[in-house]
């Protein structure tokens, strides 16, 4: 039989330039740049790097780490990139296990200048929030949660007394908002972000 080639029957859709560029910002942004510069996190740990430092998110592809996440990135070299596998985020758990990396810990230490940025103009003023959209919001207020999550576990295995305004005030202090000119640098301003941060990260105040 006879095959005939297929025929387009309407015109290929044109690339949205302006959509790609914005996806593009949200889910990489500046960092990836600065990211890639860096050392494989796993270097070492496992097997030895091959092929140039990749921008790798710390949730899987096929778990939607791509879709927003520019102070979720670790840098990994291609072969550990595609070890850590982009399908399922098992695929993570696994090469954490072997490679005895957090990805998550590593995108955290990475990110906090970013966040640092992200939380000064979050707190000018104090409970303003004007100049956040909802996914820059969202990373800080997962930053600062997960911040208060490990001085409580380190206070648990210590056998040291967690209390809430230690843990805000090892925030501000890891962010810079106590510096002079800061709102935060106050006995009134320091109360004011310990009760908005406190809201933003969903702790009880």
């Amino acid at each position: 039989m006879k095959r005939s080639a297929m025929r387009r029957t309407g015109r290929i859709k044109p690339v949205n330039r302006k959509r790609r560029a914005k996806k593009y910002a949200r889910n990489f942004g500046d960092e990836a740049e600065a990211v890639r510069a860096m050392r494989c996190v796993a270097d070492l740990a496992w097997t030895y790097c091959h092929g140039p430092v990749q921008a790798a998110h710390v949730v899987a592809r096929g778990m939607g780490g791509s879709k927003g996440g520019r102070f979720d990135l670790v840098p990994l070299c291609a072969r550990h990139h595609d070890a850590a596998g982009e399908a399922e985020t098992s695929d993570r758990a696994r090469f954490e296990a072997v490679t005895g990396r957090s990805l998550r810990a590593e995108a955290d230490r990475i990110a906090t200048p970013g966040i640092a940025a992200l939380a000064r103009r979050w707190s000018t003023p104090i409970g303003g929030h004007v100049d956040l959209d909802d996914y820059e919001t969202t990373a800080l207020a997962g930053w600062v949660r997960r911040r208060m999550q490990l001085q409580r576990e380190g206070c648990r295995e210590a056998g040291v007394l967690w209390t809430m305004e230690g843990a805000v005030d090892s925030v501000a202090v890891a962010l810079g908002l106590y510096a002079e000119e800061s709102p935060a640098g106050d006995v009134v301003g320091a109360m004011s972000f310990a009760v908005a941060i406190c809201e933003l990260a969903g702790w009880p105040s």
